[in-house]
């Protein structure tokens, strides 16, 4: 699979996934009955997302898609990235699978699923794209990563490179267990 993109299909997901969540979120309203415990299933599907984020990227782009994945490491300004088609697929099989809780629940399982997908598209993006002083810590810890470092592989958040050890903070390279 070929990861390089266009500019604007790099960034067709920044468009579409606010458009998936608003779907998830009317349907859920019009569907369902709201409850309290939407919150909570929002912010697991925050929490899931998360961790689909540290697993996909350690296991998944590290060591399947290592070559495409190395490009982007090399290439940080590139417009390398999953294409939409693919975001779309993956996020409609989430969504049916949440759905199997009903309308309300599984629509906000899949809205904070998708929330955290598309706040890790906007952190990543502003890593590589933009300069200041919000993004700094994160982008120390992530241009750790792209200069080989076999850590830090979260970018919207290290709670799973703490949990699973894969944590090293910026400039502390040599204290990283092998």
């Amino acid at each position: 699979m070929d990861f390089r993109l266009s500019r604007m299909s790099y960034l067709a997901d920044f468009v579409l996934v606010p458009l998936y969540i608003a779907v998830a979120v009317i349907s859920a309203f019009v569907f369902g009955t709201p409850t309290m415990e939407w919150l909570f299933l929002f912010c697991g599907g925050v929490t899931a997302w998360t961790l689909a984020e540290y697993v996909t990227h350690r296991w998944l782009f590290h060591w399947l898609y290592k070559e495409e994945h190395w490009r982007h490491h090399r290439r940080p300004l590139d417009w390398i990235g999953v294409p939409p088609l693919l975001t779309g697929l993956v996020l409609a099989i989430v969504y049916l699978f949440a759905l199997q809780l009903g309308w309300g629940y599984g629509g906000m399982l899949f809205a904070g699923f998708a929330f955290g997908y598309f706040s890790y598209i906007i952190i990543h993006f502003s890593i590589h794209h933009t300069s200041g002083s919000e993004v700094a810590k994160l982008r120390a810890t992530h241009e750790m990563h792209h200069k080989g470092v076999e850590a830090n592989f979260g970018v919207s958040t290290n709670l799973w490179d703490h949990i699973f050890r894969s944590y090293i903070p910026p400039g502390k390279v040599e204290s990283f267990p092998k």
